[in-house]
């Protein structure tokens, strides 16, 4: 039996579990990224149909250039690893927390990201929330009237969500495409992003 409970643990995979106060770059894995992101819901899940943090991450990759593709990818990658830690072991954004700031921390070393990621990409995730609010949320909030007044529109297109494997598996595609990694075939298209029905 351990001495003590570390509520800082989490499992990873293979069966691995990592110690996020004491996190290393090399602990960080795009699979866990991809897994965990693929099952986890934007909109606080208040949405018609299901609607993954890694379907979001694949768009606002898809809306940036290429030199900012990986960056907007991976952007929202610490809620793999933070997200179900109670409370005061992680907080909101990676301005705050000690645990959250060494994730993104060993994330940015582990990936060549910079420490602060562009405005850019942050902008990129507005125009796309903006997107889901419009196309998926269960009712529209009035936010997005607050968004329109800082510029950020809604994209044309319509957002039809992946299912959470389809989100998985092409997350981990574009992964290989921006890391500049040779793909074992099928590359997703983020042009192709439409499903039917």
């Amino acid at each position: 039996m351990r001495d003590h409970v570390r509520f800082s643990e989490v499992g990873a995979a293979g069966g691995r579990s990592i110690d996020l106060a004491a996190i290393r770059p090399g602990d960080v894995d795009v699979f866990d990224i991809a897994h965990g992101l693929s099952r986890k819901v934007r909109i606080s899940g208040r949405t018609r149909a299901f609607y993954s943090v890694a379907d979001h991450s694949i768009r606002v990759a898809s809306h940036l250039p290429a030199p900012l593709r990986l960056a907007g990818l991976l952007y929202d990658a610490s809620r793999a690893y933070i997200d179900g830690l109670s409370e005061p072991f992680a907080s909101r954004g990676c301005g705050g927390g000690e645990i959250r700031e060494r994730v993104c921390s060993a994330i940015a070393e582990r990936f060549g990201l910079p420490a602060v990621l562009p405005a850019a990409v942050y902008f990129a995730d507005r125009v796309i929330y903006a997107t889901a609010l419009r196309d998926i949320a269960i009712q529209t909030p009035s936010s997005l009237e607050g968004y329109a007044a800082e510029g950020v529109v809604p994209l044309e297109e319509t957002i039809h969500p992946l299912t959470g494997g389809e989100a998985q598996v092409i997350f981990l595609q574009l992964f290989e495409r921006y890391a500049g990694r040779t793909s074992t075939g099928g590359i997703y298209e983020p042009g192709r992003m439409q499903r039917s029905g």
